[in-house]
């Protein structure tokens, strides 16, 4: 049975933590100047928000005095046991390199502009049959289905069944 350990706080989950409690407070306070109906939703949201973030704050604290407090062997022998998680995805998320995370932002970059252009119905079958060849390194027959019925999937249910409208594009 493994036992729980304490890792240590990494710094971008602090500074992101402080930043959605940023804003959070944030449109809390832009909130009250607005008529008791319209900040009511608004408020609770962000009332929510600032709480999560207060806790998941005082969590990081916990979690740093923990770790402070362990023994040196004891790390050592954290750290010995901690190698066979290599694939969680804090540990991907912490230790992804500047070009993964390009990458990341080039492919979120592309399907955005691609759905501007193209609209939400061609966009996600082309998108998802790119992402899953060239990055997903799938096979052809595999990339080409779930392209097919995510586009599909999405078409009949929200053009046809729901008939929400969807992006249509330039072309």
């Amino acid at each position: 049975m493994k036992t729980a350990t304490a890792t240590p706080v990494r710094l971008g989950d602090v500074v992101i933590t402080v930043l959605l409690l940023a804003v959070f407070v944030g449109a809390y306070l832009l909130a009250q100047d607005w008529p008791f109906r319209t900040k009511l939703f608004p408020g609770l949201l962000a009332t929510a928000g600032i709480g999560i973030a207060v806790l998941k704050l005082g969590g990081h604290g916990v979690q740093a005095y923990r770790h402070r407090t362990r023994h040196s062997a004891t790390r050592q022998e954290d750290a010995g046991s901690e190698q066979g998680d290599d694939h969680s995805i804090e540990y991907v998320f912490g230790t992804a390199g500047a070009r993964a995370w390009l990458a990341a932002l080039g492919w979120a970059a592309a399907f955005f502009v691609a759905l501007c252009v193209l609209g939400v119905f061609i966009t996600v079958p082309l998108f998802t049959l790119a992402y899953l060849k060239i990055s997903g390194s799938a096979g052809w027959l595999g990339a080409t289905i779930y392209a097919v019925v995510a586009g599909g999937v999405l078409w009949f249910v929200f053009g046809e069944l729901l008939a929400v409208p969807m992006p249509a594009g330039i072309f």
